[in-house]
């Protein structure tokens, strides 16, 4: 399976960029819904909005918004898309890499309900994200990944899954790997 970009047809406003499907969007709302959530990899912030608008208590967003994976000031895009949508006060950017935001945010004891894991897509990258995850969920938590069938331009993201999570995942929607440790 192969996501391509598009805008998203299913907020009540301006469309926001994604490769989330509209099954996704539909799991991740679900999952952040009173939970204090953890985001790796925002782009233009479109989950961060969707999880917000579904009750999320809270959202920690991690994204390095160099311009190295995306062109153009991604960081300026997601917080104005925060702010259209009226839940800025529920989303926190953490802008840097996430190999070593996480450590900082494990080092500080923080815990997290619900994880979405849609950031570095290179083995070392995303073993490095799910094994921090790992780390700091809470434990009734939930873990999803996205990209995790997406074989064509990702194949990492599944073998990381895989290598880390004893049984893979729980379930899968599209391509998003849902994992209750």
């Amino acid at each position: 399976m192969h996501l391509e970009w598009h805008p998203s047809t299913d907020l009540p406003g301006e469309p926001i960029l994604t490769s989330v499907t509209p099954g996704e969007s539909a799991e991740l709302r679900k999952l952040a819904a009173g939970r204090r959530v953890l985001e790796i990899g925002s782009a233009h912030g479109y989950s961060a909005v969707v999880m917000a608008l579904a009750g999320a208590e809270h959202i920690v967003a991690v994204d390095d918004h160099s311009g190295t994976t995306w062109l153009g000031d991604t960081l300026g895009v997601m917080q104005a898309n925060l702010r259209k949508y009226q839940v800025r006060d529920k989303v926190s950017i953490r802008q840097g890499n996430s190999m070593a935001v996480l450590p900082e945010l494990r080092a500080d004891e923080a815990r997290f309900g619900f994880i979405l894991i849609d950031g570095d897509h290179r083995l070392d990258g995303a073993m490095a994200d799910i094994g921090n995850a790992l780390g700091m969920l809470e434990p009734d938590g939930t873990i999803a990944v996205h990209d995790f069938l997406e074989h064509c331009c990702c194949p990492d993201v599944m073998f990381a899954v895989n290598r880390l999570v004893a049984g893979g995942p729980g379930y899968v929607v599209d391509t998003l790997a849902v994992i209750k440790p």
